[in-house]
């Protein structure tokens, strides 16, 4: 389908405007690319005030509907660190059965953190915070480990006391 920006007055394709459920067409009536302009525009001219307005919107979502801000800023926070939508990662949740990959464990109040190569920054699998912190710890270096699981094989006795 495709629209005429109500800014720039070009027809674009509707991919290329923001969705709004508001609207008849189910878009946004200006395209990304304007909408971009003027939010630069704005946050150039005037970016105290700009970034009171986002303080302020903020704060009054945190206060009216807390759980709207968790999730926007959980999709915000998987989208920079990992390249990841919500939904990639609920797969990759239920995939796992909720539960840590290494070591079967529920997650306690914090979610199940995505683990990555932090060389590549390719994604791996969900981790409780635990073994995230273990590895990250040993710095995925995999000589590390297989000393730590030799130390730990010679030094099983003391389990069995």
């Amino acid at each position: 389908m495709k629209l005429i920006c109500t800014h720039c007055f070009i027809e674009k394709d509707s991919s290329l405007f923001s969705k709004d459920k508001y609207k008849k067409t189910g878009h946004r009536s200006r395209c990304k690319e304007c909408n971009k302009i003027d939010h630069l525009k704005r946050y150039t001219n005037d970016p105290e005030g700009q970034k009171e307005r986002s303080k302020n919107y903020r704060q009054r979502i945190k206060e009216t509907n807390p759980e709207k801000l968790f999730i926007h800023n959980r999709k915000t926070k998987l989208k920079r660190d990992y390249n990841l939508t919500l939904e990639q990662y609920e797969i990759m949740l239920k995939e796992q059965n909720g539960v840590c990959f290494l070591c079967n464990s529920l997650p306690n109040k914090k979610l199940l953190a995505v683990d990555h190569c932090h060389k590549t920054n390719k994604v791996r699998k969900l981790l409780c915070s635990n073994c995230n912190t273990a590895l990250g710890l040993f710095k995925d270096d995999i000589n590390v480990l297989n000393k730590a699981i030799s130390y730990l094989k010679e030094n099983q006795w003391n389990l069995n006391a």
